[in-house]
């Protein structure tokens, strides 16, 4: 498919994967969830990895390879892993 071509998928086209040009999307624009089942492990290979919420305005997870792991609540960065161990506000904890 060319960019911005959707495969779409069920009976109301609630699913669309598709290329803008820039970026490659899985959407599941209907009800329901969307689930990746494996009988094993379920491995993303990558550099990094974010986990935003649904609009994309504040960020979840965070993880670098060779870097840190970063959970967020509302937007605001809570805990990290360290090259010491772990960093809880102001707190490193491990080393």
């Amino acid at each position: 498919l060319v960019d911005n071509a959707k495969a779409l998928f069920g009976n109301n086209d609630d699913l669309e994967i598709y290329h803008d040009g820039s970026h490659s999307y899985i959407d599941n624009t209907g009800t329901g969830n969307l689930y990746i089942k494996d009988a094993g492990i379920v491995r993303i290979r990558t550099a990094s990895f974010g986990v935003d919420n649904a609009d994309g305005s504040e960020a979840l997870l965070s993880a670098t390879a060779n870097g840190a792991v970063e959970l967020y609540h509302d937007n605001s960065k809570k805990f990290e892993t360290t090259s010491a161990g772990t960093k809880h506000g102001d707190a490193v904890k491990g080393a």
